[in-house]
């Protein structure tokens, strides 16, 4: 037995007997027979041994390298070359081990597998460390613009986030029982326009979780002047000691660092503006502390100890990213389908064919671009040219099962019915639970939206005015009340028909059962308001009886003579002689009996009470 080697290993062999060495393949050419090395040094034994083309194309390159590198290190050191091929370890994880075996079989080099592995650990589970939320973003500022960015593109966050918006606060009414002091607040609300403030402020909160309202007091007119949102990626919010209280910080962004820095003229007037420390502060970039008299601070909670606010879309992050990669699949799938592959085949496949040169192909491939663009182009050449427009022809992944299970949770995520954004099977009787609960989500909107006002907004100004009112004894802030609009989430006509059924079935003198000012109320209307719509009513009609009852009397002329924008004057009747004024035919004094009669015979005493004088006898 001899031993020999090649690169790929050592192995022990012995040579077959001659007839079977020179048997026949099926192709009818002789095998090739590795010869017997006796006499040959090793490295020309490494280098040549005989190895079938199977085991050849088994080995990796990794694997290779790693043999030949041991067999290298076992023949320079003199020792025993031979290397056992099944303790190769594959290249690849540490926890996964393959071997192989060399195996000798009609005088070739066979590598097979021995079947044993090493199992690897099962993957644990942790919501932090799954692929979809290792794409997420963890910063702050990211996670703004991850929600700027699919409110701007996509339609479904757009019109939701718009809904809870506008819809809760789409009418801001202000009262107060003090009208001099109602004046004062909306001469404020009318020069800040409050309105369009409150609704920046509610877009902000739903669509980014957090708002900071900032606002700068005039106190030469004891009133805000102005009011605006600063960016929440530039404020910092910090804890205190104190419950309730925080202190907040703005970072001086690109734009503030320019009008410092810049000699623009323009920046020059606002820097003379600005308050020295100020712009020290902003000059050297730290943080700049804002005053809690002024700033502002709303977040949509998702717990009471996070300092910053989280905006509703979060939820639906990954829903959405899902959503835009099967977009992006769409948009390839189209493109393809609108422009299908174009393959040319040159040459035949069977035995007697043209199989085309290189030069060849490159040839017809400029043919083919001289082609493109030419609505009149021949091509002359042999039969075995062949074309063709390689399409989809059906072969298209449906999704649509995954698209509505995304977009359930884009809704549910965004909480809003479906039947409100899309109007699919928008009925009363099927969404009224659902709309149920966003009108009382809406309400606790409400209720917060009011507090900033009241509290931030209205009960400053009113201490700096000395709006006060004493009740049992006690000073109180006169503060106004913030009126909303009626949310008609629900069905109107069935539940005023049940209040209207209430009112009619209700005796007047039993007190009981449901107000006209609760019915007015759900209709969003003012009971008090709207008796005093009627009084005016009643007196303008009553005014509008007695002008045609005026007219009617006037003779042509003097209706010509009208002014059809002036009132109506309405005439008196001329008294009949003798008779004064104030008696009409309804009674007043009879008429003076000693009318016409001689001066001497008076009607009666003369002025200041004096007897007339007796006639002369």
């Amino acid at each position: 037995m001899a031993d020999n080697h090649n690169k790929w290993g050592t192995v022990d062999w012995q040579a077959p007997p001659e007839p079977l060495a020179l048997a026949s393949r099926p192709d009818g050419k002789t095998p090739y027979r590795p010869p017997a090395y006796s006499n040959v040094s090793v490295p020309e034994r490494t280098r040549e041994l005989a190895i079938s083309e199977a085991a050849l194309r088994s080995l990796g390159p990794e694997r290779r390298a790693q043999v030949e590198e041991e067999i290298l290190k076992k023949s320079a050191v003199g020792g025993d070359s031979r290397i056992a091929l099944g303790t190769a370890v594959a290249a690849g994880r540490q926890s996964l081990i393959k071997t192989a075996a060399a195996s000798e079989l009609g005088g070739q080099l066979h590598i097979a597998g021995r079947g044993n592995t090493t199992n690897m650990m099962p993957n644990l589970y942790s919501p932090l460390f799954l692929t979809a939320n290792l794409q997420l973003p963890r910063d702050r500022i990211t996670a703004n613009a991850w929600n700027r960015a699919f409110y701007e593109t996509n339609p479904l966050v757009r019109n939701a986030i718009n809904l809870h918006a506008t819809y809760p606060i789409s009418k801001m009414t202000i009262k107060c029982k003090d009208k001099k002091i109602e004046r004062k607040y909306l001469e404020m609300a009318k020069r800040v326009d409050l309105f369009n403030v409150v609704q920046q402020v509610a877009l902000e909160y739903w669509m980014i979780g957090e708002v900071f309202p900032y606002a700068e007091y005039d106190e030469t007119r004891n009133m805000w002047s102005k009011v605006y949102c600063h960016n929440p990626d530039y404020v910092v919010v910090k804890r205190t000691p104190v419950p309730g209280e925080s202190i907040i910080a703005l970072k001086p962004d690109p734009k503030l660092l320019q009008i410092v820095q810049s000699n623009d003229p323009v920046h020059r007037a606002y820097r003379d503006k600005m308050d020295p420390g100020l712009l020290d502060a902003i000059a050297r970039n730290e943080y700049i502390p804002l005053d809690n008299f002024n700033i502002s601070h709303l977040k949509n909670e998702s717990t009471a100890y996070n300092t910053h606010g989280s905006s509703v879309i979060v939820s639906v992050w990954k829903d959405l990213v899902l959503w835009d990669l099967f977009r992006e699949n769409k948009f390839i799938q189209a493109d393809a389908m609108v422009n299908p592959m174009t393959l040319v085949k040159v040459g035949a496949s069977n035995a007697e064919g043209h199989y085309p040169r290189q030069e060849e192909l490159a040839a017809m491939r400029d043919v083919f671009e001289h082609a493109q663009y030419d609505k009149d182009f021949k091509v002359f050449t042999h039969p075995d040219v062949t074309i063709e427009r390689v399409g989809f022809n059906g072969g298209i992944l449906d999704i649509s099962a995954d698209l509505n299970f995304i977009l359930d949770n884009i809704f549910i995520g965004l909480m809003v019915p479906k039947a409100v954004i899309t109007q699919e099977g928008a009925s009363y009787a099927s969404a009224s639970v659902a709309l149920d609960v966003i009108r009382q989500r809406y309400n606790n909107f409400r209720t917060k939206m009011t507090n900033w006002l009241v509290n931030k907004i209205f009960a400053p100004m009113a201490e700096a005015n000395d709006f006060y009112e004493t009740i049992d004894g006690q000073k109180h802030l006169v503060l106004p009340d913030v009126e909303w609009n009626q949310m008609t989430l629900y069905d109107v006509d069935t539940y005023i028909g049940h209040l209207l059924n209430l009112i009619e079935k209700t005796p007047p003198t039993t007190p009981v059962g449901v107000s006209r000012g609760t019915v007015y109320r759900s209709l969003g209307l003012d009971f008090q308001d709207e008796l005093a719509n009627q009084r005016k009513e009643t007196i303008q009609m009553a005014i509008l009886a007695k002008e045609m009852a005026a007219i009617a009397k006037m003779s042509l002329s003097e209706l010509r003579t009208l002014d059809p924008d002036a009132p109506i004057i309405e005439k008196d009747e001329a008294p009949l002689p003798g008779v004064g004024a104030e008696t009409g035919a309804e009674g007043g004094a009879p008429p003076d009996m000693g009318a016409g009669l001689p001066p001497d015979m008076g009607a009666g005493p003369p002025p200041g009470g004096a007897e007339p004088p007796l006639p002369p006898m």
